[in-house]
């Protein structure tokens, strides 16, 4: 008798309610993160001016940090390019069980405009 397990998938509810697995890391230079799972929420910290993070996206998606104040942002990603230009910056990724080819790659310029 085969047994079908739902497995998880990006419209999955549940995966994004419940406690996602950390992924922690941090430096004072510049790195991406290529995670094998998709993100709930990422929560980072720069303890510098002038330090930067994007989700992987494809357009301008670049937040600016401020200086020694966490920061979460609930996004949906599997890539996190932090630029470090003062100090360091700290990232700690809540992993959901879902695989990140999962996520289909978004261009931003396909969700809205800015007139």
């Amino acid at each position: 008798m085969p047994l079908n397990y739902h497995k998880p998938g990006i419209g999955s509810t549940a995966e994004f309610q419940s406690s996602g697995v950390p992924f922690i890391t941090s430096d004072t230079s510049s790195y991406t993160v290529d995670l094998e799972f998709v993100t709930s929420a990422v929560v980072v910290c720069s303890t510098g001016d002038d330090n930067s993070v994007a989700f992987g996206n494809l357009n301008d998606g670049v937040f600016t940090l401020p200086n020694g104040t966490p920061v979460r942002f609930e996004v949906k990603c599997k890539q996190i390019e932090v630029t470090v230009n003062d100090g360091g910056v700290s990232v700690c990724a809540e992993v959901t069980g879902i695989p990140a080819k999962a996520l289909p790659a978004i261009d931003q310029n396909n969700l809205g405009s800015v007139a």
